[in-house]
């Protein structure tokens, strides 16, 4: 199932944005993975304007941490999804935002228009701007539903169209640590996409 494809078509709508970045999958970059899949996102963003080698590298190449990480977790609860954020990913020096999609449990249920119920929810994690608990774990900036049931099960019409449901990345955090900031405005990713490239592969 290919949960990226989404970016790809926003390559195309904000290239100003995207010609400085490299978008790549962890697993198959060999210079950027980390031993242990565990520790492997599914997706990355590395501004190519970062210095090489970097001061903090993320492997023995000298290759810089990526800015922004997506990750998708179907079967991965939400407390390993934030222990990992927080011991990982968030830790000093390394990835600026994190972006977890949760697809929750599917029953296999659909509407009477054939439409999947599923709960598909948007976490977005910040090292300088999310809260942390009593444990010191960091807790999402925002969190957006973008399914069409809600934590009770209950239908959800909030992300039905092009437009009701979006997730907003700044250039600060995409550009973090780049001599310059090349794009001004907000990279927005809207999550209605997303959910029916996904339905679409259910």
């Amino acid at each position: 199932m290919d949960y990226f494809k989404f970016f790809d078509e926003y390559k195309k709508r904000v290239p100003d944005a995207f010609q400085y970045l490299v978008y790549e999958s962890c697993s198959a970059t060999p210079g950027r993975r980390i031993s242990g899949s565990g520790k492997q996102s599914d997706a990355s963003f590395v501004p190519k304007l970062l210095p090489k080698p970097a001061q903090n590298p993320c492997d023995a190449e000298g290759n810089p941490w990526p800015n922004i990480i997506v990750e998708v977790a179907n079967s991965q609860s939400l407390a390993s999804i934030i222990q990992k954020t927080t011991q990982f990913w968030l830790a000093p020096n390394r990835v600026e935002d994190v972006i977890v999609l949760k697809l929750w449990k599917w029953n296999s249920t659909r509407d009477q228009n054939g439409t999947s119920l599923r709960r598909l929810t948007c976490y977005k994690f910040c090292r300088r701007r999310s809260p942390q608990n009593a444990r010191g774990h960091y807790l999402p900036v925002q969190a957006i539903e973008f399914g069409t049931i809600d934590a009770t099960n209950q239908p959800y019409n909030g992300c039905t169209a092009v437009g009701m449901c979006v997730l907003n990345i700044s250039p600060r955090c995409i550009y973090r640590g780049c001599p310059r900031q090349p794009f001004a405005n907000n990279v927005i990713i809207d999550l209605f996409h997303i959910q029916q490239e996904i339905f679409d592969s259910m």
